[in-house]
């Protein structure tokens, strides 16, 4: 996969998992605030371990990591919803 179309992806992801996450549970008061986070940085850890999805590969990184480490980051960005991925993979403008 090309680093465009898997920073696509990735927005595609945190997306939906943002919309996911709020639209069934959104409505449980009793999941407000960290019980919410917890449970989509779990669904975007499994998203990006499913999909092997791996931010700091697609930034450019070029050193070695566990190959783990990768999809670990991308799952807990991906958890974080689509303005999180927007402002991680957007270049830094001086």
């Amino acid at each position: 996969m090309s680093g465009m179309s898997l920073a696509v992806f990735v927005v595609f992801l945190a997306t939906l998992v943002e919309w996911g996450v709020e639209r069934f549970l959104g409505g449980i008061q009793q999941l407000k605030g960290w019980p919410m986070v917890w449970i989509s940085a779990i669904v975007g850890v499994s998203l990006s371990f499913g999909f092997k999805v791996d931010i700091i590969q697609l930034v450019g990184y070029a050193g070695t990591y566990p190959w783990w480490l990768g999809q670990l980051v991308s799952g807990i960005i991906i958890g974080s919803g689509a303005n999180a991925v927007h402002k991680f993979i957007k270049p830094s403008q001086k």
